[in-house]
């Protein structure tokens, strides 16, 4: 089951706190995969898996290994399609 923690803002004085947006997690991670990853890796079959926003989603992710217990990371490979950035398309990351 994909899940998505969404901060609350901080209201401002005299206001009433608001819930944030609802998230479609497993739309989400559908997308972030599409992103982060080469059409020669997915997610299929990962049931446990941290992916860090830290770095815009560039930096990998993590995913429990089931026999040892054990967090496993997995670095994002670069996209060597362009030479330089403003070569590729502005829907691609080239990072």
């Amino acid at each position: 089951m994909a899940f998505s923690v969404q901060c609350w803002n901080e209201p401002a004085s005299g206001e009433t706190a608001s819930a944030p947006a609802m998230v479609d997690a497993a739309a989400y991670m559908t997308d972030i995969e599409g992103l982060i990853t080469k059409t020669t890796v997915n997610w299929d079959g990962v049931d446990n898996m941290i992916v860090s926003p830290r770095y815009n989603y560039q930096d990998g992710w993590w995913a429990l290994d089931e026999g040892s217990g054990k967090w496993v990371e997995t670095d994002k490979a670069s996209d060597n399609r362009c030479f330089l950035d403003m070569q590729c398309d502005p829907s691609e990351c080239c990072a």
